[in-house]
Formats: C-alpha cells, structure tokens, sequence
C-alpha cells in the first residue's frame, strides 16, 4: 500500500512536471511572436524616423537657403533706404538752394516791378508796329496784285492813262517791281512816248540785268521808231544773257523789218533750233515764199500750225500763237479755216505790239503770195482793231 502510494504520488509528480513543462513551452512561443512583433514594429518605427530626419533635413536646407534671401533682401532694402535718405537729403538741400535763388531774384524783381512794366509796354508796342506794318504790307500787296493785272487789262483794251495810272501807282509802293516797270514800258511805246518807254526798260534791266522780256522790250522800242541799228545792239547784248530763242526771234523780226531777210532767216532757223516756236516759224515761212521756195514755206507753214497747237496748250493766252496759227492757215490757202482762227484770236484781245507786227506779217505775206484778195479781209480786220487801240490825241500830248 504504501509502495502504491509511492508509485501514485509518483505519477502525479511526473504529470505535474509534464503540465508545467507544456506550459512553459506554450510561454515561450507566445513571448518569441511577441518579439518579432516588436522588432517588426520597431522596424516600422525606424523607418519612419529616418523619413522624419530626411524630411527635417530638407526643411533644414530650405529654412537656411530663405535665411540667406531674407539677409540678401534685408541687406538691399537697407542700401535702398540709405540712399532715399541721401537722395532726398540732397533734394532737400537743392529745393532749399532753388527757394533762396527764387526769394534773392524774387525780392530783386519786385523792386524793380516798374522797369519790367516798362519793358513789357515798349515790347507791346513793337509788337503792335510791327502787326501794323505786316498788314499794310499785305494791303499792300493785294492792291499790286489788283493794280498790275488791271493795268495789263487796260493797256489790252487800249485804255493806256488808265493802265499808265495803275502802273505809277504800283511804283509808288514798289519801287523795284522788275514786272511794273516792263509792262509800263510797252504801255508808253504803244502811247509813242518812246523816250519814256525807254526809260523803263532800261531801269526793268537794271533790276534785272538777265531779264530778256526787258531786252526784248527795248529792241521792240528801237524797232517802232525804225532804229534798226539799235534795236539790233540791243537784242545781241540780250543774248549775252541767256536770251535764247526769244532774243533770236526778237533780232529775226527785226532784221526784217529792215529788209535783211538773209539775216532775218538765219536767226529764225537758230531760234527754232533752240526750242520750236511759232514766233520764228511763221515769218521764217513768209520769206521762203517771198524769195519763191514754196515747198520749204509750206513746209514751215504746216510747222507754225503744229508748233502753235502745242503752245495754246502749255499756255492758252499766248496771243502770239492765235495769230501765228491764223497766218499759217493763209499761207497754206486755207482761207475759211484762217476765218475761224482769227475769230478766236480776236477774243483774246491782244496788244497794239501784237497786232501791228502781225499786220506786217500779213502784209509780207500778201505781197509774197502775190494775190491780194485773199488776204485783204485778214488786213481790214487787223487794221480795225489797231484803229480802235491806237492812243488818243490826249494821250499822245502827254
């Protein structure tokens, strides 16, 4: 009994240990997955704590890198505000300078107020001088103006006092007017008042010494008065001056008012070199018929027509050209167109100067043509009108 219950008790010392033996190995199991736990965690955890020290290190770096533009800002702003300070500092002294300046000139100014009154009342009236003299200068010139054409209309009309008065008038406010003392000029010569013509052409060339109207004028002069010689002279110093073709047309018709066709041709053949004008052409034409070389008159006829066409174009008051045109028509005996043209020609009213050569011209051509009829009514109409411009009694007394 007492062997059984040895061997019980035993036993269940052995199934005690056994049980605690069991237990403590569950125990150790638990607590070795509790540690890899843990060290998983811990794992997890350290990760993340260098992610933490990463991303400080990052903040670290841009907190340093926005401390250093801070400083670099602070550091410009600083220099900024220095120099305002300097630089209003400065204005500060200059506005100062500029007020002492203003009150030292200032205070000068106002005491002598008085002189400025003066010198401002004496610039007015300088000023009103000269707006007074700007303003007859300019009645001035509107009454030339006025005055030169309408004497140039009277002497066309053949109202010569009256163009004499205007042109007179015009040299009382212009005593140097190159065109006033032309155009007087041609109203004395047509008045027959040669010495008084001369006169003003002479002093128009004064003006002008390269003027050709005014040689032209004196020739024109000589040559009414028949004083070929001089009239001659005059138009080869004219030359001198750049005359050209004018002047050759002007020394043409005056050799052959002196009966020098030859030369008279030579001169007409050099104007119309130099430019082709209707004032050369049509005489030149005449004294090829008169010496009986119709082909080069007709030749030149059929020119002078085409010539003056051109110049009524470039200048529709160019009364030498109606009238040259109408002398070309009778050469070429076409006498009904010649008709018509001189109708126009009349209605531009030319001047006693004009009408007169032109009648010479016919003349010539009558005689050259040796048929009279023809040209008979060209020279009563002609012959009309000079009657009606020629100057009165009145005016040749003077």
């Amino acid at each position: 009994m007492k062997s059984l219950m040895i061997i019980f008790f035993s036993l269940l010392l052995s199934f005690n240990s056994f049980a605690q033996s069991s237990k403590n190995q569950v125990s150790v199991n638990d607590l070795n997955n509790e540690i890899e736990k843990l060290n998983r965690e811990n794992k997890i955890l350290t990760e993340q704590l260098d992610s933490i020290r990463i991303e400080l290190e990052i903040n670290r770096q841009l907190f340093q890198a926005d401390k250093e533009r801070a400083m670099d800002t602070l550091e410009y702003a600083s220099k900024i505000v220095e120099w305002s300070g300097l630089i209003l500092a400065s204005l500060g002294i200059l506005f100062v300078l500029i007020g002492f300046i203003f009150g030292y000139f200032g205070f000068r100014e106002v005491r002598s107020f008085h002189k400025i009154r003066r010198r401002m009342n004496k610039s007015l009236k300088f000023i009103q001088k000269e707006i007074n003299e700007i303003q007859n200068t300019s009645k001035n010139i509107v009454n030339i103006i006025y005055w030169s054409n309408e004497g140039w209309t009277k002497y066309l009309n053949g109202n010569y006092e009256r163009a004499e008065f205007l042109f007179n008038k015009i040299k009382e406010l212009k005593s140097d007017d190159y065109e006033t003392y032309l155009k007087l000029g041609k109203v004395y010569s047509a008045m027959r008042r040669y010495d008084d013509a001369k006169d003003e052409f002479e002093h128009a060339i004064k003006i002008n010494p390269s003027g050709g109207d005014a040689y032209f004028g004196l020739g024109w002069n000589y040559m009414n008065q028949k004083k070929y010689t001089e009239a001659i002279d005059i138009y080869k110093k004219g030359l001198k001056f750049a005359f050209g073709f004018y002047g050759l047309c002007g020394l043409g018709h005056t050799h052959m008012r002196a009966s020098n066709n030859k030369e008279a041709k030579t001169c007409f053949m050099k104007s119309i070199r130099e430019k082709a004008n209707s004032g050369s052409s049509f005489p030149l034409a005449n004294i090829f018929l008169d010496e009986g070389d119709n082909e080069m008159a007709n030749e030149y006829y059929q020119k002078t027509i085409e010539y003056t066409n051109n110049e009524m174009n470039v200048e529709p008051d160019n009364f030498w050209a109606y009238y040259n045109k109408v002398g070309a028509e009778i050469g070429l005996n076409k006498i009904d167109v010649a008709k018509d043209s001189l109708k126009i020609a009349l209605s531009k009213n030319a001047g006693l100067e004009i009408l007169k050569n032109m009648l010479f011209q016919f003349e010539f051509l009558r005689k050259a043509k040796k048929v009279s009829n023809e040209i008979d009514y060209f020279i009563g109409v002609l012959e009309k009108e000079i009657k009606i411009r020629e100057p009165k009694e009145s005016e040749l007394s003077l």
